[in-house]
């Protein structure tokens, strides 16, 4: 949040990954931080100030703390935006 009194003129939009008990979630446009630990309930503070969900790879190999497919079946209803490549080499291939 400190970074919006630096901005000097440029539009910034703070953004939060959340470690969640479910794996990671992450919020867009918020306006104060987000709780760590909590379930999938992490889902109900970003949008309390009218945030953005986003989950971050949920289905990568490479990265331990992604959701689990049981929270994502669960939440799914709720998710604005699900990132599901991430470019470049590494161990879920060239383009996974």
């Amino acid at each position: 949040m400190r970074l919006l009194d630096l901005a000097d003129g440029f539009r910034v939009i703070i953004g939060e990954e959340i470690s969640s008990r479910d794996g990671e979630i992450s919020g867009l446009v918020l306006t104060r931080a987000i709780p760590r630990d909590l379930s999938a309930g992490t889902i109900a503070p970003i949008r309390e100030q009218h945030g953005v969900v986003v989950v971050p790879h949920p289905f990568s190999r490479s990265r331990p703390h992604r959701l689990r497919r049981d929270a994502l079946d669960r939440i799914w209803p709720q998710i604005a935006l699900l990132v599901s490549l991430r470019t470049g080499a590494g161990r879920d291939g060239p383009c996974a």
